[in-house]
């Protein structure tokens, strides 16, 4: 499920979670959901800096992509 969920980058949140939790002795009932919670909460810091594609469905003429 986390493999088709996260095709990309399963790998590295699996590393990312792993060393999160020895770091900082933390454990979480449901792994899959966490990592969840934290790909949301990148992709919301992603729109509000401008780092990640985000279309508002208007151009104006003389803008290009």
């Amino acid at each position: 499920m986390l493999k088709g969920d996260f095709p990309a980058d399963y790998q590295s949140m699996i590393e990312h979670l792993s060393e999160y939790m020895a770091s900082y002795g933390k454990t979480y009932k449901n792994h899959l959901a966490t990592m969840e919670l934290w790909k949301k909460a990148d992709m919301k810091k992603e729109q509000k800096t401008g780092n990640g594609y985000s279309y508002n469905g208007s151009f104006k003429e003389g803008d290009s992509l």
